[in-house]
């Protein structure tokens, strides 16, 4: 199936439109916002950290991320303060800065792409791992453990570039369209 078959058959995806409520922050979050800034304040010190682009404690869109560590544990800011440490550490251990710089090549392009918006202005993220039917493309990324490697370094590049982009466009998600068809990847990815 070449992309312009998926994107012709896919297009356009409807999504649900968002609650309107949804961007609201209660005072209790913000109350958490504020505590979980301040133990990371004590924790960091001078030390520059970012996330996704975006430098922590200098930068106004600091709250919008550790309300989503907060949320994701249910505003107990020290579950959240763990959580956080765990990803920095493993953004650090996986060099994502470094990352984003590489080439990995457009090998994969068939598989994974961003493409269009949906109608809310969301941009698209095509998962068509039936294209791992071309035997291939399929023993290129996925033959080796260090294949494997490259595919996971090559994937979450491909989501940090997009959520790097999020960020620039003050857009709120990326919808992902996963297509499996005759995909056999899938227990062979969870190695």
């Amino acid at each position: 199936m070449t992309q312009e078959t998926i994107l012709n058959f896919f297009l356009p995806i409807q999504t649900v439109p968002a609650d309107p409520n949804s961007n609201r922050v209660s005072d209790s979050e913000k109350n958490s916002i504020d505590e979980l800034k301040k133990l990371l304040k004590e924790e960091l010190e001078d030390e520059e950290v970012s996330i996704w682009g975006v430098p922590l404690l200098k930068d106004d869109r600091t709250d919008v991320i550790l309300l989503k560590f907060l949320r994701a544990r249910e505003l107990k800011v020290k579950d959240a303060l763990v959580m956080f440490q765990n990803t920095l550490r493993w953004r650090k251990d996986f060099n994502i800065n470094a990352l984003l710089d590489e080439d990995l090549g457009d090998d994969l392009e068939k598989v994974v792409f961003m493409h269009r918006h949906d109608r809310e202005g969301h941009p698209v993220c095509y998962n068509v791992y039936g294209e791992f039917q071309n035997k291939d493309l399929y023993h290129k990324p996925l033959s080796s453990q260090d294949n494997r490697n490259k595919f996971l370094q090559w994937r979450i590049q491909l989501l940090e570039r997009s959520i790097r982009h999020l960020e620039d466009n003050e857009e709120e998600a990326i919808v992902f369209h996963e297509t499996y068809t005759r995909a056999q990847v899938v227990h062979e990815m969870r190695h």
